[in-house]
C-alpha cells in the first residue's frame, strides 16, 4: 500500500489533480481488488481522516487544475497586465 501512495503523490507532483483522483479512486475501489486487500481497504475507508480525505477531495475537484496551468496563467496574466503588452501581443501555447 504504501508503494501506491508514494505513486499516488507522484502522480499529484507530476500530473495533477486528475490523474492522482483518478489513481486513487480506483486503488480504493473495493469491487475491482482481490480479495485479500479488501479487508484492509475497508478498514481504511472507515478511518476519519480517509473520509476527511475524500472530503477533501470532493471540495477540491472544483478548484485544481494542473500545477503548470495555473503557473502558465500566473505568467500570461503578468505579460499582459503591463500596459505596453496589453493591446498589441499574442500568444500561442503548445501543450
Amino acid at each position: 500500500m504504501l508503494i501506491s501512495l508514494c505513486h499516488a503523490k507522484k502522480l499529484l507532483a507530476t500530473h495533477g489533480y486528475e490523474s492522482f483522483t483518478e489513481y486513487i479512486t480506483g486503488f480504493f475501489d473495493l469491487t475491482k481488488k482481490d480479495k485479500k486487500n479488501v479487508a484492509f481497504l475497508k478498514h481504511v475507508k472507515e478511518q476519519q481522516q480517509y473520509k476527511t480525505f475524500e472530503t477533501y477531495l470532493t471540495e477540491s475537484r472544483a478548484l485544481s487544475n494542473h500545477p503548470k496551468l495555473r503557473k502558465l496563467a500566473e505568467i500570461l496574466i503578468t505579460f499582459f497586465s503591463d500596459p505596453e503588452h496589453a493591446t498589441a501581443s499574442k500568444v500561442i501555447v503548445f501543450s
